[in-house]
């Protein structure tokens, strides 16, 4: 910044990064309303360390609507080895970030 005004690369990049954000923010809310509509949480908040243990219809069949759900809406697919990596929530926001998702 020089004399308080951005030269033009530096509002590039700013717009770039806030754009960045948006998205970010958007694929996490997604991810989120995926999660609550699958698992019917009605919790305010999401605790992205919960378990199977810990959401009532994360079971087997919960386990593989999750899955359908979330190749639906991102576009993606699990390779089989994921499958089996996802044991909390934060998992699945690992894995989406692997694939470039969030």
């Amino acid at each position: 910044m020089l004399c308080g005004y951005m030269k033009t690369g530096d509002k590039v990049r700013l717009s770039q990064a806030y754009d960045k954000r948006s998205h970010n923010k958007k694929m996490k809310d997604q991810l989120e309303a995926v999660i609550r509509n699958v698992f019917q949480i009605k919790e305010d908040i999401l605790n992205w360390n919960w378990t199977s243990n810990d959401v009532e219809a994360w079971d087997s069949v919960g386990h593989l609507n999750l899955i359908l759900e979330l190749e639906k809406a991102f576009g993606i697919k699990f390779e089989i080895e994921e499958m089996f990596e996802l044991e909390k929530l934060k998992d699945i926001e690992n894995i989406l970030s692997k694939k470039k998702v969030l």
